[in-house]
């Protein structure tokens, strides 16, 4: 795995790393719903939409058609955790109905069962209306019965991050790459879809990383 530089600077002009050993000696006041070991934790004000990311589950290999991705090529995903960083800006609704359609599956397939704790955070009205249509890249591997998403992580913010946190993604030695730009068609050089490392004390800490970002 390539390691990226990421600088990304807050209001004062820290970088990352400055500003996460700031967070050492001064106690975020960030707002955060649920413990990082919660299905579903929200963290930042929830008057706003923001970027979010998915922890799922694949039971065994799978070789999946993602739409017109590598000429409609099959990607083979081997059996293990993955990651998947998107956004969906607006309100807080917009965020609630985005994470609610990748919980759920089309036609009369049953929905991933993390949608019950999707709904007690964000309330039943995010849950779709109508037919869910494959659109998104990651849209083709979740609609897989051997798929689970697990966990959801939502950042609330005002600021477009889906690309800084990709790319935090990226810069860590413990996460892999499937295949060049997978999960990132509408954003050309990234990748959004990576394989991640299994202990769920994995996913606590990136949680608890993820709190300089609000």
């Amino acid at each position: 795995m390539r390691v990226i530089s990421w600088r990304l600077e807050n209001k004062q002009g820290l970088t990352l790393a400055g500003f996460m050993q700031e967070k050492k000696t001064k106690r975020s006041k960030s707002p955060l719903s649920g413990g990082a070991g919660d299905p579903v934790v929200v963290l930042g004000n929830r008057d706003r939409g923001g970027a979010y990311i998915l922890r799922f589950r694949l039971d065994s290999n799978l070789r999946v058609r993602l739409g017109r991705f590598k000429n409609g090529q099959q990607v083979r995903f081997e059996k293990g955790v993955y990651l998947y960083v998107g956004s969906a800006m607006g309100s807080w609704q917009t965020l609630g109905r985005r994470v609610a359609r990748h919980a759920s599956r089309s036609g009369t397939k049953r929905g991933h069962g993390i949608r019950e704790e999707i709904v007690a955070v964000f309330g039943p009205n995010v849950l779709p209306k109508g037919e869910k249509h494959l659109r998104w890249h990651v849209d083709y591997v979740l609609e897989r019965q051997a798929v689970e998403v697990t966990h959801v992580l939502a950042i609330c913010s005002h600021q477009r991050m889906e690309g800084e946190i990709a790319d935090r993604l990226l810069s860590d030695e413990e996460t892999r790459i499937v295949a060049p730009g997978l999960g990132a068609s509408d954003a050309a050089g990234k990748t959004h879809i990576l394989r991640a490392p299994e202990p769920i004390a994995w996913w606590q800490g990136l949680s608890e990383q993820m709190r300089v970002l609000e």
